[in-house]
């Protein structure tokens, strides 16, 4: 399967809120995360029971996919998104980001997101 079938897909489980889904599908075991200017968080169990907190206060999901980029050769996709949810901790947010993301073997291993 090319980076590009797989980013396609992931973005397709994003935008229809199945984020864990797809991040059990497209995440590396070894995957590291950065959020934002936030540390580093290194693992999938880490990432996941992040996800999971996250996913789980949310009460509205709208995302919108802006712009995706793939280069096959270096592993690596670029997905521009706006997002407007509503989360239990943090109320009403929008908000416009990049995920850059490197994939090896049909997995993200690293992915860094900016606010835009």
């Amino acid at each position: 399967m090319s980076i590009r079938t797989s980013v396609d897909d992931l973005n397709r489980l994003i935008a229809q809120r199945q984020l864990l889904e797809g991040f059990d599908r497209y995440y590396a075991p070894n995957v590291v995360m950065l959020g934002n200017g936030e540390p580093a968080t290194e693992g999938k169990e880490p990432n996941l029971a992040r996800e999971e907190a996250f996913v789980g206060g949310l009460t509205k999901w709208d995302a919108k996919l802006i712009a995706s980029t793939v280069d096959d050769e270096r592993g690596l996709a670029m997905n521009e998104w706006e997002l407007a949810f509503t989360h239990s901790a943090w109320g009403d947010v929008n908000v416009r980001q990049v995920a850059v993301q490197q994939w090896r073997a049909g997995q993200i291993v690293h992915e860094a997101f900016y606010k835009l």
